[in-house]
């Protein structure tokens, strides 16, 4: 929760700044190069992480299979869930809606790759939204884990059940359910990337 209220603090003094100081604000953060550039960091680290630590690699190879469709089933739920939503949420297309949930929870990645096509609005939302989730799956977790499974628990972190959410995972329903939540979590990290921008291309260019 804590670090939930350190983005939220972030998000309303990145506002307040470019509010009263816009004019006075370097053009190279307002740049949309920036912010690419900011998600290739961000996907180097994962990639770093992920080769420094071939062990988990060799733990994910053996689990069950039924495990490894867990990320698919999140995907699917995410996006056709935000979609769904849109019916009852004026002005945001069922598209635009698919390409929020698309974010599965990565509220830094999913709001820079929509911004970078000139959505600045609905970049906004995606970040409220996707850090909505991310501080709900941190107080829901225990609930979920108890009353449907540990499964659901992991696929409502999204993309946090590797980092930010695992602890309470690993607390909520068991330490043995570590490595599923890893390996969720780097496989719906691979796809934030893939499917955000996929949505975003049939928006915007197609």
């Amino acid at each position: 929760m804590k670090d939930s209220l350190i983005i939220f603090a972030c998000l309303i003094g990145g506002g307040l700044v470019g509010y009263f100081m816009g004019d006075n604000v370097p053009a190279i953060l307002l740049d949309s190069r920036t912010s690419m550039f900011v998600i290739y960091i961000l996907l180097f680290v994962i990639g770093l992480n992920l080769g420094t630590d071939m062990e988990k690699v060799k733990l994910m190879l053996k689990m069950p299979w039924i495990i490894w469709t867990l990320p698919v089933f999140t995907c699917i739920g995410s996006i056709c869930g935000a979609a769904f939503m849109t019916l009852f949420i004026p002005n945001i297309t069922g598209l635009e809606g698919a390409a929020i949930g698309a974010g599965l929870g990565w509220y830094s990645l999913s709001s820079i790759i929509i911004g970078s096509y000139g959505a600045a609005s609905l970049a906004t939302v995606a970040l409220i939204s996707n850090i909505i989730r991310e501080a709900t799956a941190l107080l829901m977790v225990p609930l979920i884990g108890n009353k449907i499974g540990p499964m659901a628990s992991i696929s409502l972190c999204g993309a946090n059940s590797a980092d930010v959410c695992l602890p309470v995972v690993q607390k909520s329903v068991g330490a043995s359910y570590t490595i599923p939540s890893i390996f969720h979590g780097i496989v719906t990290n691979i796809l934030v990337p893939v499917l955000v921008g996929f949505f975003c291309e049939l928006i915007y260019v197609i």
